[in-house]
């Protein structure tokens, strides 16, 4: 997800300092909502 690059840039990056932990979580509305060619259903 582009948020989660974007949180690991500005970690390499040193800006924050020594990071000592990190956490995210990743959430989606459920596989009603998905499929893997990219079409809702």
């Amino acid at each position: 997800m582009p948020v989660h690059r974007k949180a690991k840039e500005i970690l390499l990056s040193g800006k924050l300092g020594k990071v000592l932990s990190f956490s995210t979580t990743f959430g989606h509305s459920g596989p009603e909502h998905w499929s893997v060619d990219g079409k809702n259903s």
